[in-house]
């Protein structure tokens, strides 16, 4: 199988615009994330992919001819109400090289495995919302495609219904041989699906990389906060991007910061200290009272040297508060 080439996509509706000379490339077996705020440009990115949409200039390219091989997971689901659930995969499958007898074995088979053999005969209305999901996965892997493109699949689910899902996702990712491109605006899913991030901002790719190298390592604050809270501080010549686990607070009476809040946040806690101008969250290992005074110190390497040091931000000036 070939690979998926973006050039200098471009596209506007009534004079604005959405994408801006887009260029990226992908390749089968593997999972890329767009990810990006509501209104970025993503859903419209998955369907110029799917030619769906025609560009204003640029070219999407699938080498091998396997633009004919395409699988799309609507956000809305994009079910047929007068189909059941065997009905909805049977009819996609028409019209391909395959006997009635190899249809109704991957029909089968696909339900089985997303969990919907015991409903194949029901329609999409008598399905919960997360089964209806389930369907239209099933419904684009049961042509076993080479590329496969979802759009916000877990975005309209909560709770247990959305925590299936993603089991579900993780599981059927993995065991795809099909380029995956993924399209949320939800972290959690990003960072446990992908093998890459691409993030999406003002119209256009900033930062394309390994979830890890993302949140780590990114190219500037906007980037980071779509991560989660980040904090930019000046040290120096050097202007550094920091995250809530590299910052500690000290109680200190008198001290310059103040706690104004602090919540649970799964295996720790966030407190949002301020010391009158600036405000910063600190992830601790245990709750701290509101107005607890003290310092905070920030977490880095040494230049030159890989041994941890503990640098005092009231020697370094914020830069962004």
């Amino acid at each position: 199988m070939g690979r998926l080439t973006t050039q200098n996509l471009h596209f506007s509706r009534e004079g604005r615009t959405i994408l801006r000379d887009l260029a990226f490339e992908h390749e089968p077996g593997r999972v890329l994330t767009i990810l990006g705020p509501s209104g970025s440009g993503k859903t419209t990115l998955l369907w110029l992919l799917a030619g769906l949409l025609k560009p204003d200039h640029g070219s999407v390219g699938f080498s091998d001819g396997d633009a004919d091989h395409l699988g799309f997971v609507f956000q809305d689901g994009g079910l047929w109400d007068h189909l059941g659930v065997r009905g909805h995969l049977d009819v996609v499958l028409r019209g391909r090289s395959l006997t009635r007898r190899d249809r109704a074995a991957r029909t089968s088979r696909v339900l089985w495995e997303t969990g919907l053999s015991n409903l194949a005969d029901r329609r999409p209305g008598q399905l919960s919302g997360g089964e209806r999901q389930r369907l239209a996965l099933a419904r684009a892997l049961v042509i076993e495609p080479r590329w496969l493109l979802l759009d916000e699949p877990t975005s309209q689910l909560d709770g247990p219904s959305r925590h299936e899902l993603v089991e579900l996702l993780d599981e059927q990712l993995k065991r795809t041989r099909a380029g995956v491109i993924l399209a949320t605006h939800q972290v959690d899913l990003a960072t446990r699906l992908s093998d890459r991030i691409a993030i999406l901002l003002d119209g256009r790719i900033a930062q394309i990389d390994t979830p890890a190298n993302v949140y780590e390592r990114p190219g500037n604050l906007a980037i980071a906060r779509l991560l989660g809270p980040a904090f930019e501080m000046q040290i120096g010549d050097e202007t550094q991007i920091l995250r809530p686990h590299q910052l500690r607070f000290e109680p200190v009476p008198s001290g310059p910061f103040t706690v104004r809040a602090c919540h649970f946040a799964g295996g720790h806690w966030h407190a949002v200290v301020a010391d009158g101008s600036t405000n910063a969250t600190v992830a601790t290992g245990a709750e701290i009272p509101l107005n607890t005074t003290g310092r905070i110190h920030v977490q880095g390497k040494e230049r030159g040297g890989s041994r941890d040091t503990i640098r005092s931000p009231s020697d370094f000036p914020w830069k962004v508060p």
